[in-house]
């Protein structure tokens, strides 16, 4: 059966991932987390001296600590090793520089008692989430890097919707999206809106591109129903040139009939070996071809299937909360 033209629009699907996710340096990433393991210690050292201040205050700061630790431990954990990795055999002296500034800054604290009280309140709201950008956004990526779903499960997340957007040609499409995860512009026509894990630093990414569908084409698929075309469609005619093909199932995007595609598609940037295992739910949506499509990528021939398997379930679960609120508007 004859499929609507994705060649094109597949490639440059490839190409934008592969740029967002070439786009953070080795400088950056460890001036974002050695700033968020800096805030980390800063934290601590702050409490310490506040029950060396205040000793009948202790039990109120270990409750703080505690309730820190159960939100955020496995966030300082990752990190800690992150650092390690990055620095290698510079760690120990980055950590003392990193003990003597933190000394040096806490000793400019008012541990009066007032301050320090509404300090242990602000760690409290810390251990919630109340926390300010960008540590917010990196702890919880630290936090959940093994099961970046529980994220989504546990209610970290912000809402993003297409109305009103000029590229969305018309669909309102509403998707919730990790709070660790920044949102984008996108940068080419058809992609209304892309999402970078890390706070806009990591290798898994999302998007939304909506397309028109031609009218030749369109007419064609006046007869049939989403189920019909997606049942029929070769998967060649749904997948890049030069894919390997994992697996395809028909689903439902909220109410819509689709269809949901795994592949790998590898290919070379100026000198680099690019992989990237790519999840796409695909409907059509008011005579619209509506993509959301997830994809991990690795360079130099670094494998992506253990973070593609951690991530394969924040996938479903952003496709399973997405809503196309025009099919309710008459209920």
């Amino acid at each position: 059966m004859k499929a609507i033209n994705m060649k094109n629009l597949f490639i440059l699907i490839f190409m934008v991932s592969v740029l967002s996710s070439d786009a953070s340096s080795f400088e950056k990433q460890l001036n974002t987390i050695s700033k968020t393991y800096g805030f980390l210690q800063g934290q601590k050292t702050i409490l310490n001296n506040s029950k060396r201040n205040h000793p009948d205050l202790k039990a109120d700061i270990r409750i703080a600590e505690l309730s820190f630790k159960a939100s955020f431990g496995l966030a300082e954990n990752n990190l800690e090793i992150k650092l390690r990795d990055l620095l290698g055999n510079y760690y120990d002296e980055f950590m003392n520089s990193l003990d003597k500034e933190m000394a040096n800054n806490s000793s400019g604290f008012e541990y009066d008692r007032k301050t320090t009280l509404a300090y242990i309140e602000e760690v409290k709201l810390r251990a919630e989430g109340y926390i300010e950008s960008p540590f917010k956004e990196i702890l919880l990526a630290y936090q959940y890097k093994d099961k970046p779903g529980n994220e989504f499960l546990d209610g970290f997340v912000t809402d993003y919707t297409t109305k009103g957007h000029f590229k969305a040609k018309g669909v309102d499409m509403q998707i919730k999206f990790p709070q660790s995860w920044k949102a984008y512009q996108g940068e080419r026509p058809n992609i209304v809106q892309k999402f970078v894990s890390e706070n806009g630093e990591g290798k898994v990414t999302a998007m939304i591109i909506i397309t028109n569908i031609p009218q030749d084409e369109l007419e064609l698929m006046s007869n049939i129903s989403n189920y019909e075309y997606f049942s029929y469609v070769e998967t060649d005619n749904l997948i890049p040139p030069n894919s390997k093909f994992i697996s395809r199932e028909n689903v439902k995007l909220d109410r819509y009939d689709g269809v949901k595609l795994i592949y790998e598609t590898s290919g070379d940037r100026m000198g680099y070996k690019i992989k990237m295992k790519t999840f796409c739910l695909m409907t059509i949506v008011s005579e619209k071809v509506v993509n959301l499509m997830f994809a991990v990528v690795e360079e130099d021939g670094g494998t992506i299937e253990e973070k593609f398997k951690k991530n394969e379930s924040l996938f479903e679960l952003m496709g399973f909360f997405t809503v196309f609120p025009e099919q309710y508007s008459d209920n």
